[in-house]
């Protein structure tokens, strides 16, 4: 049985224990606890200390608790016996390891496994000449490669499995096959151009992580290999694998027989089912798996157990970031307009504790140790005017004056009045999103527009007399932070109809757990995404036009109606530009994939996170019109005992005044098909009742 961190918890009699959501808080031994800083998920019998940043599984926690290494099995073992939770004299009983080599059989590392009394473990070593070397950080600068790769790197056909247990059994039967170290969740995209021109088919554990992970690695192969399939053996018990099957008698022939039955993976990708006619549900929205694919992914999963932030607001920072700090060369093309890697985004908490300024927190260091002129100059917040903005990426200003000689002027010259702003990148926060919204209501206020043509062309300018600042090529990004109560109050029409509202991403956030005390990112893994992101940075300054690839172009067919189709009401408002915006992030996906075309699975976690926006701008507003008379209405039809009211009844609501406005909102809403009209006849006059829906 599985030793659970909650009874190493209350074995070590620790301090605390209550339930903060999903998760019970204890004192930690280890630093001077005033309050609860040790949380513990029983669920995935995990924890996290909030000062120091440790986490592990239930063996660590023992490990940490007693203040011992985790490779010190001996201690360890014999601290859990001293507390009652383990018997026998060895608790780790050493099973095999596993050697991982490069292409040339030159050994890299090692897996070793053991069985304990708390359940299999395993041990990574890298080599070291003629030996091992083990214990904290002694993985860091190994490269890692897929498991045996030279016996199967000239194979035609090869067979994916989520560890090495499998892979050896495979080979057992005379099957090449091969895993990624680290188990479910850890596919790494440098893997994929070893599988070019292979025949692979994988076969997922049975439980939602192996069927999660078998996905991850079929949408990373399909652009690269011939055909990719995933294959679910029968009669696999609950949490079984291919392992399994072969131990319960499964021959070559029949794992042949299997493979060969599978349709390829490409026939059925993840695309937006969110379509016009769809039933609004009004419930949290659900990001999927697709949306964290490859670096984008990689990031938030690394960052998520030290943060409070949501995943979908740590991930848009993340996008929009990169997409500002690479600057406008890298663009895809629709006719002549062009569209490079810019987005706006705006974060909807439902209250104050959504987390929403958390999530720029571990993104703003990895890309400040990048490039750290653009996060110390080119990072700003404050939003205010038109003019303000052109400012920060203004052009050079020369005007032309007379050159005289003798007071008589001879010749005609250009100086400069302002050298402008070379670095024509600019990245906005801002953390009070619905002030910015106030102050675009002001008269002559020109910031809606200017907005307007930064998310457009980049060419920003006014139209005054006294101020001819102007700017060309600007590359602005803007990320807004705001309630939903707020933004329901300060968006105006205007704003909802006049295409500002639109040009944004709209994505609802909420605090993922609890860290009472937080931690930051451990370095080893700071590093290694810092390197990540350079890399893909480096490429993609440099990127020019980037095109969409053949099995891209067929899902583009296939999604660009639904999503290119107007929807009525509010939302409808907010979403009819969706087609640009999946362009505008399939190619954020691609260039952080260090990809030089848009492939179907940078499409598929682009329209990932378009349907997350569609549902959480269909949460916030729900069935609203955008106009107030017609919205009222709609009220009042809900709260009616029978869903009816009559025409005198709805002109009461607005004190028998506004006829012009209600008669026009009731228009709207028979058009858009939210209400129902019919006419009742009566001893005098026909009475006109007016029906939801």
């Amino acid at each position: 049985m599985t030793l659970q961190c909650i009874e190493i918890a209350r074995a070590a009699a620790l301090l605390g224990g209550r339930y903060l959501g999903r998760e019970m808080l204890f004192r930690c031994p280890r630093h001077d606890d005033q309050h609860p800083s040790l949380s513990i998920n029983p669920e995935k019998n995990c924890w996290l200390c909030g000062p120091c940043g440790k986490s592990g599984n239930a063996w660590d926690l023992a490990a940490f608790i007693s203040g011992l290494h985790p490779d010190n099995r001996k201690a360890v073992s014999s601290w859990l016996r001293d507390h009652g939770l383990l018997n026998g004299k060895n608790s780790w009983e050493f099973i095999c390891d596993y050697v991982y080599r490069n292409e040339n059989g030159d050994p890299l590392f090692r897996v070793k496994r053991y069985k304990t009394q708390i359940g299999k473990t395993f041990v990574q070593e890298r080599a070291d000449g003629s030996g091992w070397i083990g214990g904290e950080g002694c993985m860091q600068g190994v490269k890692l490669l897929p498991y045996r790769l030279p016996e199967w790197k000239d194979s035609k056909m090869v067979c994916v499995v989520e560890g090495e247990k499998d892979v050896d059994h495979l080979w057992s039967i005379g099957i090449p096959a091969t895993c990624n170290p680290g188990g479910a969740g850890k596919w790494r995209a440098d893997f994929n151009s070893l599988f070019t021109g292979k025949e692979v088919t994988i076969f997922p554990d049975n439980d939602e992580p192996g069927e999660r992970h078998a996905r991850d690695v079929a949408r990373n192969l399909m652009p690269i290999a011939n055909r990719v399939g995933i294959v679910t053996l029968p009669g696999l018990p609950e949490k079984g694998d291919v392992s399994d099957w072969i131990q319960a008698g499964g021959t070559y022939d029949q794992l042949i027989q299997h493979m060969q039955k599978g349709s390829p993976y490409e026939k059925t990708p993840y695309i937006s089912m969110r379509q016009k006619n769809e039933p609004t549900v009004l419930s949290w929205p659900v990001l999927a798996p697709e949306a964290l694919y490859g670096l984008p992914g990689d990031i938030v999963r690394a960052i998520d157990p030290y943060t409070e932030a949501d995943p979908a607001s740590v991930l848009i920072h993340v996008l929009a970031a990169f997409g500002n700090i690479i600057g406008s060369s890298a663009h895809a093309a629709v006719q002549n307009d062009l569209h490079p890697a810019r987005i706006f985004a705006v974060v909807i908490g439902e209250s104050s504790k959504g987390r929403k300024g958390t999530s720029w927190s571990t993104p703003r260091e990895i890309f400040s140790r990048i490039d750290g002129k653009w996060s110390e100059g080119r990072v700003r917040c404050g939003l205010s005017s038109g003019e303000g903005l052109i400012y920060h990426v203004r052009d050079e200003l020369r005007k032309t004056v007379p050159v005289k000689r003798g007071g008589r002027i001879i010749d005609y010259e250009e100086e400069i009045v302002d050298s402008g702003e070379p670095d024509k990148r600019l990245f906005c926060i801002e953390s009070e999103f619905s002030n910015m919204l106030k102050i675009m209501g002001r008269e002559g206020n020109s910031l809606s527009g200017v907005i307007r043509q930064a998310w457009d062309s980049g060419n920003l300018s006014t139209l005054t007399r006294n101020n001819p600042i102007h700017s060309t090529g600007a590359h602005v990004s803007i990320i807004g932070h705001t309630t939903k109560d707020e933004l329901i109050r300060c968006l105006s029409a205007t704003e909802q109809s006049n295409g500002f509202g639109n040009r944004f991403l709209w994505l609802l956030a909420k605090r993922s757990k609890a860290l009472p005390h937080g931690a930051a990112l451990p370095p080893e893994i700071l590093n290694s995404l810092t390197e990540q992101m350079e890399r893909a940075v480096i490429l993609a300054r440099n990127a020019g036009r980037i095109v969409r690839n053949t099995p891209a172009n067929e899902m583009w067919e296939t999604i660009y109606f639904p999503l290119s189709e107007g929807q009525p009401g509010l939302a409808g408002g907010l979403l009819n530009r969706a087609e640009a915006q999946v362009l505008r992030l399939s190619l954020i996906y691609a260039l952080m994939d260090c990809s030089n075309v848009i492939r179907i699975e940078h499409l598929q976690a682009a329209t990932a996170v378009w349907d997350y926006c569609d549902a959480s701008v269909r949460y916030v507003f729900g069935t609203k019109t955008g106009n107030q008379c017609a919205d009222r209405i709609i009220d009042a039809l809900q709260e009616s005992a029978d869903g009816s009211l009559t025409d005198d009844e709805i002109g009461r609501l607005f004190g028998g005044h506004r006829t012009r406005e209600k008669d026009l909102a009731l228009d709207i809403l028979l058009r858009v098909g939210k209400v129902t009209k019919e006419s009742k006849q009566t001893k005098g006059r026909p009475l006109t009742v007016w029906k939801s829906a």
